[in-house]
């Protein structure tokens, strides 16, 4: 079965376009992975047992956005 990036994706980008969203799937699927890459999406294909995968892998995604706010917020305001 083929499937596609849900659209609502596409209308959360078009409301913030910085936004991360990550999709995780138990089966891996270039098909998936290819749409979701363009748009600019972290895809990881998982094993359904595999928790520790899971938040190790949304721990990094966290704390990746929050090492670009803190930079973000450090950097001299220019008036």
């Amino acid at each position: 079965m083929d499937m596609k990036v849900p659209v609502s994706i596409k209308k959360i980008k078009d409301i913030d376009h910085n936004i991360r969203i990550i999709i995780m799937t138990e089966k891996p699927s270039e098909h998936i992975e290819r749409s979701a890459r363009k748009q600019g999406i972290s895809f990881f294909a998982i094993k359904p047992n595999d928790l520790q995968y899971i938040r190790d892998a949304v721990r990094t995604a966290v704390l990746s956005r929050q090492r670009q706010n803190f930079v973000f917020n450090r950097q001299p305001k220019v008036a």
